[in-house]
């Protein structure tokens, strides 16, 4: 007897002491999922601030062409009307320290034609015409110095800056028939090279309108920031210089 109440005690204590234990187990998982809880919380936060990955840089994004067909459209009356009296042709002297020797030029043609780069398109020009050249080592001045001493020149005289674009825009070279190495040759500034604007040169083109008509300058710097390409054209309409034979000449043997 007494030791079946040793077991039926025995017994009740074990399955109290289970009870307890499956109680403690329970009452400690809701602080268990709290605490999960809080540190998936805190994961999530940080997810939505973090900025986004930055795109990998094996794989670079070419960018649009600037020269639209819309920004192609040039209104020459937009351009201001100079009222300053122009100095005879060329209009624009060599940089005073360049030597003699190294002013290139060519003959100043009465007249001829280029092409200039208006808002983003080729625009075709006649009249007196002459393009100069010159290191700009030789004249003491640096890339952006020569660019910079005949921009303030230019706008000295009333003149506006009028390109939009570069001649190797791929917009333009695209409507233009896509050979760039055409493209410089017509606007006269094809020894600066198709790379010219990737090795620090520039083209900057000026239009000077006044009431006697336009004149249109050019400023390119090639490729190194080596040289300056100046071109300038007064427009001006042909004078002929050639005639018919007479007629009574023309019947004579």
């Amino acid at each position: 007897m007494k030791r079946s109440a040793f077991f039926l005690t025995f017994m009740a204590a074990a399955a109290l002491s289970a009870c307890n234990k499956r109680d403690e187990a329970g009452s400690a998982a809701p602080a268990q999922t709290m605490e999960a809880s809080g540190t998936a919380d805190t994961t999530a936060s940080a997810l939505v601030i973090a900025p986004m990955p930055a795109p990998a840089a094996s794989v670079p994004q070419s960018p649009a062409p600037r020269g639209t067909a819309h920004e192609s459209t040039f209104d020459l009356e937009q351009a201001p009307l100079s009222t300053v009296v122009l100095p005879p042709f060329p209009i624009l002297q060599w940089p005073d320290s360049l030597p003699e020797q190294f002013r290139i030029s060519s003959p100043v043609a009465d007249f001829d034609e280029t092409y200039v780069i208006a808002g983003a398109a080729m625009r075709r020009v006649e009249g007196q015409l002459v393009t100069r050249r010159f290191p700009n080592s030789a004249a003491q001045l640096s890339a952006l110095g020569s660019r910079r001493n005949y921009e303030q020149a230019i706008l000295a005289l009333g003149g506006a800056k009028v390109n939009k674009v570069v001649p190797t825009d791929a917009g333009l070279v695209s409507r233009e028939g896509g050979d760039v190495n055409k493209l410089l040759k017509q606007l006269r500034v094809s020894d600066a090279g198709a790379n010219f604007t990737d090795r620090g040169g520039s083209y900057d083109c000026y239009l000077i309108r006044t009431a006697e008509g336009n004149t249109w300058v050019t400023v390119t710097i090639d490729a190194d920031g080596m040289n300056t390409i100046l071109t300038v054209l007064q427009e001006k309409p042909l004078r002929q210089s050639v005639a018919p034979i007479p007629e009574a000449s023309a019947s004579s043997p």
